[in-house]
């Protein structure tokens, strides 16, 4: 039970509690005044204690912003950049095409190509002239077809995707990337080198994956060909693919069959 009361001009903070014997109280006071200073230096002390923390708080804050920043860059960095070219990888074009929706759309091709023979260059000439020839392909790329898009996938195959209007500007995107290619690998006498690329129209596919495979069968044709160095998808050459694994199919099968017979001459 509080109680303010003044006495002598001073006002006075007090407290009365019943005993419980003979209807006596205890009462006691204190100055108001006492009372304020006291009130005032323990507030002052826990303003002071709230603003070091706040301030310790803030400080983590920033720490951690900064660290993240570093880190997040650092991991990025790590997944998306390729440790040869310096560019961005296959990996960072999983994330772009998938957050651009490009599967299906018109006037763009996905282009996956790749040197004949790599293990055969780095038989003869060394590991580190297998490294230059891949880099060649990637600034041949950046020379004549500057408004496109090119990621290294692993070792020396590239996945690129290309602007087009039509058909016949694709070709000349194709010759234009083969001649920088070739011009290239001359300028650095590394001898004969031949590359082969496979293209799907994006538009001829429903994901990454898919459009990627078709790219790739297509490519797959003209692999080590002498005469040819691009080949664009169609449904023929799918169903050529199709064909050759139902003939697989059925040679596996006809062997568990025991249906060829060995003849010796």
């Amino acid at each position: 039970n509080y109680f303010q009361m003044e006495m002598d001009g001073a006002e006075y903070l007090g407290y009365v509690e019943e005993l419980g014997l003979n209807n006596w109280y205890l009462v006691t006071y204190i100055g108001q005044d006492y009372v304020d200073s006291a009130t005032g230096a323990f507030t002052d002390h826990v303003s002071r204690n709230v603003a070091l923390i706040l301030g310790v708080v803030a400080l983590f804050c920033v720490f951690f912003s900064v660290y993240y920043r570093v880190y997040s860059g650092r991991t990025e960095k790590m997944l998306f950049e390729d440790s040869l070219t310096g560019d961005c990888n296959f990996e960072y074009l999983r994330v772009c095409f998938r957050e651009r929706n490009l599967a299906g759309q018109e006037g763009l091709a996905l282009l996956v190509m790749d040197v004949d023979k790599l293990k055969l260059i780095n038989m003869l000439y060394g590991m580190q002239t297998g490294d230059e020839v891949i880099l060649l392909m990637h600034t041949a790329f950046k020379r004549v077809l500057q408004e496109d898009e090119i990621y290294r996938r692993h070792a020396d195959e590239y996945v690129a995707l290309l602007h087009y209007k039509d058909e016949a500007q694709l070709r000349d995107k194709l010759n234009a990337l083969h001649e920088a290619i070739q011009q290239e690998v001359s300028s650095r006498q590394f001898g004969s080198v031949s590359v082969s690329m496979g293209v799907c129209p994006l538009n001829q596919g429903t994901s990454l994956r898919n459009i990627y495979g078709k790219a790739v069968l297509a490519k797959n044709e003209i692999k080590d060909a002498t005469n040819r160095y691009y080949c664009i998808f169609d449904e023929q050459i799918q169903e050529k693919f199709l064909q050759r694994g139902r003939i697989e199919t059925t040679f596996e099968q006809a062997v568990r069959n025991d249906e060829f017979q060995v003849w010796y001459q």
